[in-house]
């Protein structure tokens, strides 16, 4: 018994310690021997309100802030240790007044309580936040913090730093407390100093890539697309037929494992991948994490399809893209069979990514006949040259679907004296119809209004509200995932989706297939 509690205390130790390796320790303005009365907060009145800008490059860190220390000098500090700390970024280096508050809303709390018990001696307040802050290491950070205990004492010192009106602070002697979202006091200044600051971080590594989107090609096929992040680090793939995937770390090749995945790509700049010789009636689970050139790994995001059960619903010979004689796009494809299919939708980009595609046609009915069937459909509403490239969807009557394509083709608009299609304000039909478990619901406005959306079951019980504000006039696309306002799934059935745009509203029905 003896041994098991040894090891279990080691054990705690050693991930106690892996943890704090983690983290990092950056010390701002230490070398300062400044001091102030009124930051972070003022001992000498019954309530203060303060904001302090620290520059991206005194951090020059990315990750979570797990604890944030200010360092006191000496004085009075009793009745004020209740705080709320409040964190944001900003593109702003300084303020212009002491009324140029950067507003509470666009910041986090990170911490509420008691700062401390008792009375402060000299040296570090360290205190350990509630909700860590992720920051970017991109803007300026802001700190807020709102001392909240009534009474007031001896007036107590801060060690601070000289800036450039890069501090601000109210107090007051009376009863009232300062509200951070509209602050006033009997005293206010604009300061040049800020505190002396230690942050506790949490380093995070690259982000993720953008867009991961997997989609059924066939029985054996799953076709994955994603983006590159914001800085083009490359890629490590992995699948599994459980969502469950080990974290990475150090280096792979292709077929190792992670956790109970495996590895398809790695170190990859691809942005896409073709998963073949999968079997049948099978949901695949994919993981992809972006990776810096040092090693590190970001989060990871994830997606998965199932493939077909071998049951082909459509059999196709040919999906092609071509030129009009009135210069738009024809789309035409042949299948030599089809079974149980509602009908198909044709998909839009301009980069072969299907994960972003947008759907330019309605429903065009399948005829759902052994016999070959050859369709047709004109994308009249090209603007500007380009390479585009065009997929197509087939809508199934049991909610699945499938994509073919793409195929691509090279667009100039020059002699096309057709004129752009006015906007009108409209609900555009919802697919695919039947749905499970997403449903595309596309609308356009001829100017801009506040639009809503609710969504009512067949017995007129309303399941879920999408408030979207004021939305420009345009083209634009909603999803539901067929959950409620507490998101419960909803049950196979008929739902109807209403949009109000300003004064107008309109209504469309959609199936929802389990």
């Amino acid at each position: 018994m003896r041994k098991t509690v040894l090891f279990l205390l080691t054990l705690v130790l050693m991930l106690g310690a892996f943890s704090l390796a983690n983290a990092i320790t950056i010390e701002i303005g230490n070398t300062s021997t400044g001091t102030s009365f009124y930051l972070p907060i003022y001992t000498g009145h019954n309530f203060s309100y303060s904001q302090q800008i620290y520059l991206q490059n005194e951090i020059n860190q990315a990750g979570a802030i797990t604890k944030i220390s200010f360092r006191f000098d000496g004085g009075g500090s009793a009745n004020s240790n209740n705080w709320d700390i409040y964190m944001g970024h900003t593109s702003k280096s300084g303020f212009s007044s002491k009324t140029d508050w950067i507003p509470v809303a666009n910041m986090t709390r990170v911490f509420r309580g008691n700062a401390f018990t008792g009375t402060l001696g000299q040296g570090w307040l360290d205190i350990t936040l509630q909700t860590p802050f992720n920051y970017n290491n991109s803007d300026n950070l802001v700190i807020a913090v709102d001392e909240n205990t009534s009474n007031s004492s001896s007036t107590g010192r801060w060690n601070t730093f000289n800036g450039s009106n890069c501090s601000i602070y109210c107090s007051t002697y009376l009863n009232n407390n300062i509200d951070p979202s509209n602050p006033s006091g009997t005293d206010s200044e604009l300061l040049s100093v800020k505190n002396i600051l230690k942050l506790e971080i949490t380093p995070v590594g690259p982000a993720d890539p953008i867009d991961f989107n997997a989609s059924t090609h066939s029985d054996s096929q799953i076709d994955l697309s994603w983006y590159l992040n914001n800085v083009s680090n490359n890629i490590l793939l992995a699948w599994n037929t459980t969502n469950d995937f080990g974290t990475p770390s150090g280096s792979y090749s292709a077929g190792d494992s992670i956790g109970d995945g495996t590895v398809l790509l790695v170190n990859s700049s691809n942005t896409s991948f073709n998963h073949t010789n999968l079997e049948p009636n099978t949901t695949y689970y994919y993981k992809i994490w972006s990776m810096d050139a040092n090693g590190n790994y970001s989060n990871g995001v994830t997606a998965s399809a199932t493939t077909s059960d071998g049951h082909v619903p459509v059999e196709l010979s040919s999906f092609t893209a071509a030129i009009s004689v009135d210069n738009f796009v024809n789309l035409m494809w042949v299948t030599q069979s089809e079974t149980g299919v509602l009908g198909f939708y044709v998909l839009r980009n301009t980069e072969n990514h299907l994960g972003t595609a947008l759907t330019v046609s309605e429903l065009i009915p399948a005829t759902n006949t052994s016999e070959q069937q050859s369709y047709i459909f004109k994308d009249s509403e090209l603007y500007e040259d380009g390479l585009y490239y065009y997929w197509l969807q087939n809508s199934d009557m049991d909610g699945s679907m499938q994509f073919h394509g793409p195929a691509s083709i090279q667009f100039s608009a020059i002699g096309n004296s057709v004129p752009e299609i006015p906007l009108v304000t409209q609900l555009k039909p919802i697919y695919p119809n039947p749905f499970n478990p997403m449903a595309y619901i596309p609308f356009s406005l001829k100017e801009a209004a506040t639009v809503n959306f609710e969504i009512y079951n067949a017995r007129g019980q309303l399941m879920k509200r999408i408030p979207l504000g004021q939305k420009a006039a345009g083209n634009h696309r909603i999803e539901w995932d067929g959950s409620d306002d507490q998101g419960h799934a909803c049950g196979t059935g008929i739902y109807h989706i209403r949009m109000t745009a300003g004064n107008e509203s309109f209504s469309r029905k959609a199936v929802l297939m389990k």
